[in-house]
């Protein structure tokens, strides 16, 4: 399964709806360099040059977000570096490329172990830097997109295969609507071109909508792909396209009996797929009390989506959660850490852990070995479980 990483902007309007992906993450990453006791490691131009990352010392830095491909190797990110390890989120070294001065990274997204891609911005400007590896961070190449108007912020970046992606950008919000642009790749983001974007002045059929406030996009192959976000009307909002994000059309969710989706209570987050056809939407009912998430359920890639049981949030908490597979999943919500073993139809509570606190992401790569990544009042924190989250200790010292 595909992972994201991304650090959303300071605007937007979901501070703990984070996607393992999510994951969507308010950050700012990029204010501080990332450095060893003495030299900036290890570092790559746009031909893709770089130094071999073998035998570089680890990092002492704890990523704030991770992206397992496995039970050893994965991607973090932490300030404004991307780091990796391979032994599990004991130790990580910086994989980190130049980057522009006042740049911020984020998002990120990781296939396996060896490719992935992340956005390197500055706010307002009207390009940013998209880099990809396919050695592990060995070394990188980097392109510029230019939307040739300034970009408020990268909101999603997805990639469902090595080729195929897109990149949704934000250019500026306000009264429940947001105007953003979709840039798509067919060559593993060499080059890029404009899919779609809002037009204020015109709601032409099939056109990418400017009301509403986007929370992100996802595919689930190089042509069917959904466009998630919230408004102020009693509909669930969510969009569909066939063709790669050059068209797009309202879907009408079922609405659970007994949830309201009065004044935009109702939210849609990015999907998730596992195989094309199997995958989970996420829809937040903000106007319970308190509020739920329901995972959407579909087995044929999106034709169909049926709701499943829902999550209850803590009180004045978010959710975070980690789908392993279309039968296992975790959901966090305060300390409170729930598991599925049956697509979402039911949710047990596993534990409660007052550590687990301040997680800004949840992530799993098994039904028992996972890891929850964030910060606290005193420093970051990585900690993880090779129990199915019955119990949790230090990356590293298990």
């Amino acid at each position: 399964m595909k992972h994201h990483m991304r650090c959303l902007r300071k605007t937007r309007s979901k501070p703990v709806w984070l996607h393992t992906v999510l994951v969507s993450l308010v950050l700012a990453l990029g204010v501080l360099g990332c450095f060893r006791d003495a030299e900036k490691i290890p570092s790559t131009d746009a031909s893709g040059v770089g130094k071999e990352e073998s035998g570089l010392p680890p990092i002492a830095m704890t990523p704030l977000f991770i992206s397992m491909a496995d039970e050893r190797r994965g991607f973090g990110l932490a300030e404004a570096c991307i780091l990796r390890t391979s032994d599990g989120g004991a130790a990580w070294t910086d994989v980190t490329p130049e980057i522009p001065d006042g740049a911020s990274i984020g998002p990120a997204e990781f296939l396996d172990a060896d490719t992935g891609w992340f956005v390197a911005s500055k706010e307002d400007a009207p390009s940013v830097e998209v880099f990809r590896t396919v050695d592990g961070g060995r070394t990188w190449k980097g392109v510029t997109l230019d939307a040739g108007e300034a970009i408020t912020g990268v909101v999603s970046l997805d990639f469902p295969d090595a080729e195929h992606g897109w990149i949704l950008l934000a250019h500026g919000a306000g009264m429940g609507s947001e105007a953003v642009s979709i840039y798509k790749t067919a060559d593993g983001g060499a080059s890029w071109s404009l899919a779609s974007r809002t037009d204020p002045q015109s709601s032409r059929e099939g056109g990418l909508p400017f009301g509403g406030i986007k929370t992100g996009l996802s595919f689930a192959d190089h042509k069917r792909g959904w466009l998630t976000g919230v408004d102020h009307s009693d509909k669930i909002w969510l969009y569909e396209t066939l063709d790669g994000g050059e068209t797009w059309e309202k879907v009408r969710l079922p609405v659970p009996e007994g949830y309201s989706t009065d004044g935009g209570s109702a939210s849609t987050h990015p999907p998730v797929f596992f195989d094309g056809q199997d995958g989970f939407l996420p829809v937040r009912f903000g106007g319970e009390n308190p509020p739920v998430t329901v995972f959407y359920a579909t087995s044929d890639g999106g034709k169909a989506w049926h709701p499943t049981a829902p999550v209850t949030h803590a009180e004045g908490k978010g959710l975070l959660w980690s789908f392993v597979d279309p039968d296992h999943g975790f959901a966090l919500s305060g300390d409170t850490l729930y598991s599925t073993d049956d697509g979402a139809k039911t949710w047990t509570v596993v534990n409660s852990v007052p550590d687990l606190e301040g997680t800004r992401q949840l992530e799993f790569v098994t039904p028992k070995t996972g890891w929850a990544a964030g910060d606290n009042e005193e420093k970051a924190f990585l900690l993880k479980t090779v129990d199915g989250g019955r119990t949790w200790e230090p990356a590293g010292s298990e």
